[in-house]
């Protein structure tokens, strides 16, 4: 199987939003797009869906265990934030 590190990005201006990890980008996509959570991320992306768009997912990673998938997610995330993301 499969693992990735995707990213969530903003359809106006590029912008990286969000990272993470799944074995399933179709099924993860579709479940960020739907969460009901109050969450930051969350409220970004219904502010999107009210205005009929969608982020964009990225994959940047991908890796054949989920280890791996696991410990190459904390680097990303860690890389975004230094490069101001």
């Amino acid at each position: 199987m499969k693992y990735y590190i995707y990213t969530l990005d903003c359809p106006d201006t590029n912008e990286i939003r969000y990272v993470g990890k799944t074995a399933n980008p179709k099924k993860r996509y579709y479940e960020h797009c739907y969460e009901k959570t109050k969450t930051y991320k969350n409220n970004w992306l219904k502010s999107l869906l009210k205005n009929n768009k969608k982020p964009l997912l990225s994959i940047i990673d991908e890796y054949d265990s989920e280890e791996e998938c696991y410990k190459a997610e904390i680097y990303w995330i860690a890389q975004f934030k230094q490069w101001g993301f």
